[in-house]
């Protein structure tokens, strides 16, 4: 379930603000050259800074686990 919350969240997050869309898109192209999709050997530390930042705030903005304990 965390796989379909974190993509819930990312969908969430893109389909509100365009503007961040684009640029992580424009982050993905930089890398593969807009002619393929990412893969794995593209993410090199630092390559896509953009897609790195927006994945921490998914994961602030939609933790995928308890933050704490039920009393």
């Amino acid at each position: 379930m965390q796989t379909a919350t974190t993509l819930t969240t990312l969908m969430l997050v893109l389909t509100q603000n365009p503007k961040i869309q684009k640029r992580a898109q424009e982050d993905i192209d930089k890398v593969t050259g807009s002619e393929r999709l990412p893969r794995f050997e593209d993410r090199v530390p630092g390559s896509m800074p953009y897609i790195e930042a927006l994945m921490k705030e998914v994961y602030r903005y939609g933790p995928t686990s308890k933050v704490m304990n039920q009393f």
